[in-house]
Formats: structure tokens, C-alpha cells, sequence
């Protein structure tokens, strides 16, 4: 069992690191920081894990696990701050960024899935419209509460 201290989310600096300059950091190639901590029981095979996570965790004081996921808020993956992490599941996860632009800022106009939706055309027809996933029409649906009346026909 590991235990969350007030350092969970620093390096374990070691003596073996070839690179001086390294510090227990590194970045991965889609930009996400990572601490070194070959202790971690989700440790990837180089002894790294993600820094949002860390943070997530010592914020909770307790481990993730590895179907939670932590989403960056304002879409930058560097930035650890707590405030800008939200915990979350992979499906919701997925959804946020399939309706969200990397700037937070929404991808597709509400309004005209609502609209269509309320004329009768099926998730997968508007998705097909929109160019969107099925899925993000289904979670703007969800999201905006709309429902079509008990005795309404499709549109064909």
C-alpha cells in the first residue's frame, strides 16, 4: 500500500540519472509532464507517472484507479494546478473532448442538434449531418435535458 504524503507529487531523485539537468522530470511526447517514482504501483515500464495524477491523488489522499481518469480543464496538458484538473471516467472523459475544443470552448452548435433532434432525426442521422461522433450527439442530448414528446413520429 502506498502511502500519500505532502511530497506525493515530487520526484524520487536518484543518483543514477545520467542527465544532471533531468531533476526526476520529463515530458512525454503529447506534452504531459512526468515524475519519476519507480515506486508508484502504476508506474510505466520506465519508472515515470503522469503529474496530473499525482496531483489528483494527493489532492484526494488516496490512489487512482486506472479507470479514472484526470482531465485538464483549459486543455493544457502542463498544467497541473488542482484547480485546473477535474477526475472523471474514460466514456465521460472521451465525451468532454469530443465535444470541447482544446481551448475549452464547444466544437458544435447546440442549438442545431436540439433542433434536429426535436424534428425527429435520429443521433446517427445528425452525427452523420454534423460530421460529429454519435456519441457527442447522444451527450449533448443528455446534457441539454430535451426529451421528444410520448407519441412522436421520426422523421424518415
Amino acid at each position: 500500500m502506498v502511502k500519500i504524503t505532502h511530497d506525493h507529487d515530487k520526484p524520487e531523485i536518484s543518483r543514477n540519472f545520467n542527465n544532471k539537468d533531468n531533476k526526476g522530470y520529463s515530458i512525454d511526447g503529447q506534452g504531459y509532464r512526468l515524475v519519476r517514482k519507480s515506486n508508484h504501483p502504476y508506474a510505466l515500464a520506465n519508472g515515470y507517472v503522469k503529474e496530473h495524477r499525482l496531483v489528483m491523488e494527493k489532492h484526494l489522499g488516496r490512489l487512482l484507479s486506472l479507470d479514472e481518469h484526470v482531465h485538464h480543464k483549459n486543455g493544457i496538458t502542463n498544467d497541473n494546478r488542482i484547480e485546473n484538473l477535474e477526475l472523471t471516467n474514460m466514456a465521460d472523459h472521451r465525451a468532454l473532448h469530443n465535444v470541447l475544443d482544446k481551448k475549452g470552448i464547444r466544437k458544435y452548435d447546440v442549438s442545431l442538434v436540439e433542433k434536429l433532434y426535436l424534428l425527429g432525426f435520429s443521433c446517427r442521422k445528425i452525427a452523420d449531418e454534423l460530421k460529429i461522433g454519435k456519441s457527442t450527439v447522444a451527450s449533448y442530448i443528455k446534457e441539454l435535458g430535451i426529451s421528444r414528446p410520448r407519441n412522436f413520429r421520426r422523421a424518415i
